[in-house]
């Protein structure tokens, strides 16, 4: 089922991209029981090889973290390696405006800071760490640890562990409820359409760090989230082909789809959408995203092609979807959804590659701080850093000259004069070169001709001019 899936999406893909322009639509079809359905038309985006490293609405790959070596490299840089940790989820904790990043291979946490974008300090957890999430009222870390059925707490001041909870069977993702101040955790299992060995979610109390009561659900639960605009904790049952919709207050669950005319063949990440009050449900078996209101109603499906996990993004009030199809080194994404149209408002093309079957690219997080997209790449062991507001500045600010004097910086072969003290120039991440003209009557004890390397929003670069008489003085020169 799923190869041929893949097989027919692929295939549509291949024969629409000869007939069709760089944009087209068409409408994402779902078949349950030999029934198809037409659900609403939503706009694909394929980005040409020049639109994959910066499309406008939805910004740019900034740069890229290796984790092997802590170094940022600018633009989008790929790196082969056999030897991965596997950075997998990630979660920003606003009390020291710090990322947290789950490596699943070496069974810890990087926490990496929003000031410089490099990690300053690698926690050791519990083995295979994967879902990760933050406790908004002490700001600790909750990290669900797959390997050895636990649940490490670390505390945001020291960044230590200062608890560990036992959980259920290979504990997978982890979402926090404001309602009853709890963690609820999909105890995953062993991976099997035939017996799952766990269809449960244990919740623990943030304000005891025990385990409150455990949830009987489906199988293989995968990805959880909660809806605040219904009070609702959801759960992607992975091999029960179903999402589960718990009311935290009363306790009360129900499956989904309810009266839906869609089927969802393995429902996996789930992620809450502020902006237009909805669930957004991905399903990697048609590689479809399933948005549904908080009357538990579907308003609109997306067809990706693969589909991960989502994340948010409150800048640009875009749902952005990790897109990995397995087997295919040319189809690693990051889709954004417009929230109100709910079209493709296009992708960005990411750093990685794949090992055997399966992609690479695996989780997003947004960073308020510095207002960066951050998408881990598994297999490569990368992070890739997003700008979203716009090309990067580069501030030439001289001192020295008299009010009124004009001075003249080049810059990439780009020439402007000023009579004021800051000369700006905007441009993509990369190395650059810029010459310092002279003046009639100073000195610059800067260097005339030199390179930089642009990879922060705003880089800041001194000119010094001194006057002759000045430095005849000072040397004894006439």
């Amino acid at each position: 089922m799923r190869v041929s899936v893949l097989a027919f999406v692929i295939v549509v893909a291949v024969c629409l991209s000869l007939v069709a322009p760089s944009i087209y639509h068409f409408g994402d079809f779902y078949s349950s029981n030999n029934k198809v359905t037409q659900a609403p038309v939503i706009q694909n985006y394929q980005p040409s090889a020049s639109q994959s490293y910066r499309t406008s609405a939805i910004g740019f790959i900034l740069s890229t973290l290796v984790l092997s070596n802590n170094s940022i490299i600018p633009g989008n840089y790929v790196q082969r390696t056999n030897n991965s940790s596997q950075p997998h989820f990630m979660a920003y904790d606003p009390e020291n405006s710090c990322l947290y990043v789950t490596l699943s291979n070496s069974s810890s946490v990087d926490v990496i800071s929003s000031e410089t974008s490099k990690v300053i300090k690698q926690i050791k957890v519990g083995t295979n760490p994967e879902g990760i999430a933050i406790d908004p009222p002490n700001g600790n870390i909750f990290v669900a640890n797959y390997g050895n059925d636990t649940v490490s707490i670390i505390s945001w001041a020291n960044n230590s562990v200062i608890r560990t909870v036992s959980a259920g069977s290979h504990p997978f993702d982890i979402a926090y409820s404001p309602m009853d101040h709890s963690m609820y955790v999909t105890d995953r299992g062993i991976l099997s359409s035939i017996g799952a060995t766990s269809g449960n979610v244990t919740i623990i109390s943030t304000d005891t760090y025990n385990v409150s009561s455990t949830l009987k659900v489906g199988k293989n639960p995968t990805g959880i989230a909660y809806d605040p605009a219904n009070g609702e904790m959801y759960i992607a049952c992975y091999h029960s082909s179903e999402v589960l919709a718990i009311n935290v207050s009363s306790g009360a669950k129900w499956v989904l789809p309810a009266g839906w005319d869609y089927y969802i063949g393995w429902p996996y990440g789930l992620e809450y959408n502020p902006a237009n009050k909805c669930m957004y449900i991905s399903d990697d078996s048609s590689g479809n995203v399933f948005i549904v209101n908080a009357s538990n109603k579907i308003v609109a499906t997306s067809m990706q092609g693969s589909v991960g996990e989502m994340t948010f993004n409150p800048l640009n009030g875009y749902m952005y979807v990790v897109n990995s199809l397995r087997g295919m080194a040319s189809y690693r994404f990051v889709t954004a959804l417009n929230s109100s149209t709910y079209a493709i408002a296009g992708r960005l093309a990411i750093s990685g590659w794949h090992v055997g079957a399966y992609g690479d690219a695996f989780a997003s997080a947004y960073d308020p701080a510095n207002e960066f997209m951050y998408v881990t790449s598994s297999q490569s062991d990368t992070i890739s850093i997003i700008q979203i507001n716009g090309p990067l500045t580069v501030n030439f600010t001289e001192k020295g000259l008299k009010p009124g004097m004009e001075w003249t910086i080049t810059f990439n072969g780009v020439t402007e004069s000023s009579q004021d003290r800051v000369i700006q120039f905007n441009t993509l991440p990369g190395n650059f070169s810029y010459t310092i003209s002279s003046v009639n009557g100073y000195f610059t004890d800067s260097l005339i001709h030199r390179n930089i390397t642009v990879n922060a929003p705003i880089t800041k670069i001194g000119v010094s001019f001194i006057l002759y008489s000045f430095m005849e003085y000072a040397t004894g020169v006439a």
